[in-house]
This record gives structure tokens, sequence and C-alpha cells, in this order.
């Protein structure tokens, strides 16, 4: 499992109150294990468009993937956090718009 941000918290407003949410290194480590998973599941909810690092991730990353899934989608279209998900969700084609 991985984060768009490399800042974590539980409180949005802290995240967007964070100097450098993304961090120095975020976007290497995510390359770096995304080259070595056999599937990526998108899961960073709404807040994933803060700054728009959903974007920057996804076109980081496209080449990378085979293809991106995600268990659900919210009313915006960005890909539902799991954390509120029932069990037994089958993972289904995410295409960020």
């Amino acid at each position: 499992m991985l984060n768009l941000f490399a800042f974590r918290t539980t409180h949005p407003r802290e995240l967007k109150r964070a100097a450098d949410p993304v961090g120095p290194d975020n976007d290497t480590h995510l390359l770096t294990e995304v080259c070595a998973a056999d599937r990526v599941i998108a899961c960073w909810g709404d807040h994933g468009r803060f700054r728009e690092r959903d974007q920057h991730v996804v076109d980081l990353l496209v080449a990378k993937a085979a293809a991106f899934e995600c268990l659900l989608k919210n009313k915006s279209g960005a890909p539902h956090h799991p954390l509120y998900l029932k069990l037994g969700i089958t993972p289904q084609p995410f295409e960020f718009v």
C-alpha cells in the first residue's frame, strides 16, 4: 500500500497546512513499488485531488502500471478510499478522468 503524499494524517486540514506534503522522495518510492507490482489499485479518495496530486501520480505511473483498478468510484469520479467499504468488493478497471 502506498500513499500519494508522504505526509500522512487522518485530518485533511493538516495535510493542506503541511509545507511539503508530497516529500522529496515520494515519487521515487511510488515508481519503485509500482514497477515491482502485478496490479495497481487506486484508492486515494477525494483528497487525492489536493494540489492535483492524483493527476501527477497517474501521469507518473501510467507507463509503468499495466492498468489501474479501483474498488469503487466516488460521486466525483475519484477512486473510493477503502476505509468505509464492505469486504468482498471486486476491483474494476479505473481510468483517470
